[in-house]
């Protein structure tokens, strides 16, 4: 019985993870299209378990509120630990859909040993 109830509840964070994340990435390509500047999708510093969908402002103003306490990480650090990023302005690297897959699992992993299940 212990067994079944770990199958479904991971069936269940396993939905969560993807939605969340099916959400964050919609919302971020909605932003691209109206202001055409790149949108990073990643984890939120003060709740691990929420998806945050920032530009680079944003990321700089998190930097400066110390909501991320190491100020050597840049935007460069940004993109490699994004679950997701759209193309800059000019449309120049977009993520591929292999990579964009491999991030989506990343979350769900994550969230799946948030879980502790």
């Amino acid at each position: 019985m212990k067994k079944l109830y770990k199958r479904i509840a991971k069936y269940f964070v396993i939905l969560y993870a993807n939605r969340i994340y099916r959400n964050r990435v919609k919302l971020a390509d909605k932003l691209h299209a109206e202001n055409r500047t790149r949108y990073y999708v990643a984890l939120d510093y003060s709740n691990s378990k929420n998806l945050l969908v920032m530009n680079r402002k944003g990321f700089r103003n998190l930097k400066r509120i110390f909501q991320i306490y190491d100020p050597a990480q840049g935007t460069l650090k940004l993109k490699e630990g994004a679950f997701y990023f759209t193309p800059d302005a000019k449309g120049n690297g977009p993520l591929l859909p292999v990579e964009k897959e491999a991030r989506r699992l990343a979350f769900v992993k994550y969230m799946l040993d948030r879980s502790r299940l």
